[in-house]
C-alpha cells in the first residue's frame, strides 16, 4: 500500500495531471489594500475561488516561491543536520514527494481549488500542493511543534457574546521570512453550498490555522507531540485541510468538533472553538479524543483532557503560558475587546516563552455575535502593534480599532 501510494506521488510529481477540469469564470474576485492589509474576497466554485486566488495575487506568489524554496533549503540544512550542498541538492525533491502522498487523502473541492490556484497563478501544481500540505510536513520533523497558542471567552463574561484570540506563532522567529509581507485577509464566498467565511492566512495556501464563518463559528488550531506509547493515528488529511472543511460547513461548535473526530491524527492537534452561544476546546491525539466545554477556554501547544499522550520530557523547552494563561483569564467581568488584545499581548509569562513573542507573525480577535474581526498582520510580536477592525465581510472599521 505505501509503496502503491509512493508509485502515485512520484507519477504526479513528474507528469503533474490535473486535479480538476477547467470552469468558466463568473466573477473575478477582488482585492484591496487597507492601511497596507490586502483584504482578497474569492466568489463562486473552489475552482473559481482558487483561479481569483492566482490570479489576485500572482507577483505576490511569484515572489513567494522564490523565498520559499530558497528558505527550505536552509531550513532543511540546519533542522536535519545536512551539509548545505546535500540539503539544496535533496530538498526541493523530497518535499515535492512527500507533498503528492497526502493527494489521496485530499477531498475532491480542495483539488478543484489547488488546481485553479495553479492554472491563474502560472506556478506549478505540484508547488501549489506544497505550499497546501508544507505545516503538515513540517509537523512531521523531529524538534519543536509549531507554537501558536488561542483562547476564547462565552457571553457569560463579556457584553458583545462569545469572543475568540489566537496568535499565530512560528516555530522559530526566523521562519518569518516566509511569512511577513505574505498574510492577507481572505473573504471567502462559495456558491456551491458552503459557508462565507473570513480568514487571515499566509498566501498561495487553500488550508487554515483560523478563520470565523457566517453562523459565528470561529476557530484557532495549535499542536503538540506524543508519548512513544501513544497509540499514532493514521489519517493522511492535512489538518489545514480539515480546518477549512469546519470552515466552510460547521453551524456550532458541536458540528465543529463532530468533523474534527472524524480525524485520528498521527501527531496531537488542539482546537479552541467558539459560535455564537458557547466555547470549547477539541483535542486529537494520535487515535484518542476529547472535547470540553466551558465558559473559558485556552491552549497552547499542550495537551489538557489527553495530558497523559503528551511528550513533555527532554528536549523540550520551559514554556511559562501554561501559568500565565490562567491568571490572566481571571480578569474581572465582562471581558472586552481590549482586554482580549491585551492578553494576545501580554510578556508577564514567568518562565519560558511569552504568550506574545518576536514568533508571533499574525494576532486576530474574532467577535462572533458582531461578525468583526481585529488584526495585525506584522510586527515582532505582531499583537504589539494597532489591531486593526474588519467587517467579516471585508470592511474596514476604522473607529473600531484598537491601539
Amino acid at each position: 500500500m505505501k509503496l502503491l501510494i509512493f508509485l502515485k506521488a512520484l507519477w504526479f510529481v513528474i507528469r503533474q495531471p490535473r486535479l480538476a477540469a477547467r470552469e468558466r469564470l463568473s466573477d473575478k474576485g477582488t482585492r484591496s489594500d487597507c492601511d497596507r492589509v490586502p483584504v482578497i474576497t474569492l466568489r463562486g466554485s473552489a475552482y473559481q475561488r482558487g483561479f481569483q486566488h492566482g490570479d489576485l495575487l500572482k507577483a505576490d506568489l511569484a515572489r513567494f516561491q522564490q523565498v520559499a524554496w530558497a528558505y527550505a533549503q536552509q531550513t532543511a540544512s540546519k533542522r536535519l543536520g545536512l551539509p548545505q550542498w546535500l540539503a539544496t541538492l535533496l530538498t526541493r525533491p523530497m518535499l515535492l514527494l512527500i507533498s503528492a502522498t497526502y493527494l489521496p487523502a485530499i477531498s475532491a473541492s480542495a483539488r478543484a481549488e489547488m488546481q485553479g490556484l495553479a492554472d491563474a497563478s502560472g506556478l506549478p501544481l505540484r508547488e501549489i500542493v506544497v505550499q497546501t500540505v508544507i505545516w503538515e510536513v513540517f509537523a512531521m520533523l523531529p524538534g519543536k511543534p509549531e507554537h501558536c497558542s488561542e483562547f476564547a471567552f462565552d457571553g457569560e463574561h463579556t457584553q458583545s457574546g462569545p469572543l475568540l484570540g489566537y496568535n499565530y506563532d512560528l516555530i522559530v522567529a526566523g521562519d518569518r521570512t516566509v511569512v511577513d509581507t505574505f498574510l492577507a485577509i481572505f473573504v471567502v464566498e462559495p456558491d456551491d453550498g458552503g459557508a462565507a467565511y473570513v480568514a487571515p492566512n499566509t498566501i498561495g495556501s487553500i488550508g487554515l490555522n483560523t478563520a470565523m464563518n457566517q453562523h459565528g463559528v470561529a476557530f484557532g488550531w495549535d499542536n503538540s507531540y506524543l508519548n512513544n506509547h501513544t497509540s499514532k493515528g493514521s489519517s493522511r488529511t492535512p489538518y489545514m485541510l480539515v480546518l477549512r472543511d469546519l470552515a466552510l460547513e460547521a453551524r456550532t461548535i458541536t458540528d465543529a468538533a463532530t468533523r474534527l473526530g472524524q480525524e485520528t491524527r498521527p501527531e496531537a492537534d488542539i482546537s479552541v472553538l467558539a459560535d455564537r452561544q458557547a466555547v470549547g476546546v477539541f483535542e486529537c491525539a494520535g487515535a484518542q479524543q476529547a472535547f470540553r466545554r466551558n465558559s473559558r477556554v485556552w491552549s497552547c501547544n499542550r495537551l489538557q483532557d489527553l495530558l497523559e499522550l503528551d511528550y513533555c520530557g527532554a528536549g523540550r523547552p520551559l514554556d511559562g503560558r501554561h501559568e500565565r494563561y490562567p491568571e490572566l483569564m481571571q480578569a474581572t467581568r465582562p471581558i472586552s475587546p481590549d482586554a482580549c488584545i491585551a492578553i494576545l499581548r501580554d510578556q508577564g509569562a514567568p518562565t519560558g516563552r511569552q504568550i506574545a513573542s518576536p514568533n508571533t507573525a499574525m494576532a486576530v480577535l474574532y467577535d462572533t455575535i458582531g461578525q468583526r474581526l481585529w488584526v495585525s498582520l506584522r510586527g515582532a510580536p505582531a499583537s504589539h502593534q494597532p489591531m486593526l477592525a474588519f467587517s467579516a465581510s471585508g470592511e474596514r472599521q476604522p473607529e473600531a480599532d484598537i491601539y
